[in-house]
């Protein structure tokens, strides 16, 4: 158990959930187990098996508030706002001076759309945060003499809870947004940036407001603010590219697709960038870097049904049509009404002589997307 601690903390992921279920094995009692391998689980998106282990842990351990945090914020995630509710109530009566779940039950209110029970418990949570922060800033000023190491953890502790009001007004924002009142969140990202022009959490977020606005000339002017901040942030780069990319500028938004791909090769965020950039070189003429774009994007993301259909495409016009309905075949398996998967697999079987398939993709085509029955196979 401790050795999964300990690999969760360094980043593997894979170790520490092996280490956590061989310990369940051991002793199906440990509720600590439980609320840790579930937390790995959400991260690689597994709901159904992370709140399996949440409620396990809940009945092996019914006095522990953190096990009552985490299923609230599941439930909250997907829609069951009054379990979340009840979770994160019983986190509270559990121990009171716990802020993230005055923040958290606070949010789900704001959810239910009663701002006036949203409002006091979002009050409550500042005021327990800036409480904790004194404390241990008192706790650590008292260390300093016994253990200077220990002590300088406890002021980085005390500084990382000690919000500033622009942070406090960015969460709002995050909060609003969450709820889809764009309007809101931007107003609250503008404060926010007003408060801390350097705020470069505030710009992002503003940013993926105005993409969605498809206000792209704001989107960059922000997400380039966000990169002077902060030369490594990957994420900015990658939605600067797409900006770039909706706006025709080939060149700049492969130049940052570059870039995501170098400051972070093997991550999520690379398997959007190859998907992106494999576009950009097909629709450019450069078949094979295309397939070699796609390819990577479909290794660090098998279920990237965009890029299997992409390269389903490429295959089929330089004429490979054999494993264009393969990788077509990926792609519909993926999404079921993706009508220009069927269509780019109609052609690939009639390339390799397959007429009914052909006819029968085509079909189907057709039915999803009937301005289909207008264009040339």
């Amino acid at each position: 158990m401790d050795r999964g601690i300990a690999y969760a903390a360094k980043g593997d992921d894979d170790r520490a959930m092996a280490d956590y279920t061989q310990a369940i094995s051991i002793n199906a009692t440990v509720a600590s187990a439980f609320l840790n391998r579930a937390a790995i689980v959400l991260k690689r998106g597994g709901k159904d098996l992370a709140m399996a282990d949440l409620t396990k842990a809940a009945r092996l351990a019914p006095k522990d508030p953190a096990v009552f945090v985490s299923r609230g914020a599941l439930y909250a995630n997907g829609g069951d706002l009054d379990r979340a509710l009840a979770d994160f109530s019983a986190a509270i009566a559990l121990n009171p001076a716990d802020p993230t779940a005055w923040r958290d039950r606070g949010l789900t209110y704001l959810k239910k759309h009663d701002d006036a029970s949203a409002e006091a418990d979002a009050a409550e949570a500042r005021r327990l945060t800036l409480g904790l922060a004194r404390a241990r800033h008192e706790h650590a000023v008292g260390a300093v003499s016994i253990d200077p190491g220990a002590a300088m953890a406890e002021f980085g502790r005390a500084v990382s809870l000690n919000l500033t009001e622009a942070e406090i007004v960015k969460s709002s924002g995050d909060a609003h947004m969450s709820l889809g009142q764009r309007d809101v969140a931007m107003s609250e990202y503008d404060r926010a940036i007003s408060l801390e022009p350097n705020f470069r959490d505030a710009y992002n977020n503003r940013a993926a407001i105005y993409m969605l606005r498809a206000d792209f000339d704001h989107a960059i002017a922000d997400l380039s603010k966000v990169i002077g901040l902060d030369p490594d942030f990957a994420l900015a780069y990658l939605n600067r590219g797409q900006a770039y990319e909706s706006k025709g500028e080939r060149q700049g938004a492969i130049a940052d697709y570059d870039t995501v791909i170098r400051l972070r090769p093997d991550s999520s965020d690379s398997a959007v960038a190859y998907q992106h950039r494999a576009y950009l070189r097909h629709a450019a003429g450069e078949n094979n870097g295309a397939l070699a774009d796609y390819s990577k994007a479909i290794l660090l993301n098998p279920q990237n049904e965009e890029a299997w259909r992409g390269r389903g495409l490429v295959n089929l016009e330089t004429h490979e049509p054999t494993p264009a309905i393969s990788d077509l075949t990926q792609a519909i398996s993926m999404n079921v009404n993706d009508a220009l998967a069927y269509r780019f697999r109609s052609m690939a079987y009639a390339a390799n002589h397959d007429l009914r398939h052909a006819a029968d993709d085509d079909a189907s085509a057709i039915r999803l997307d009937p301005q289909l029955a207008r264009t040339q196979r």
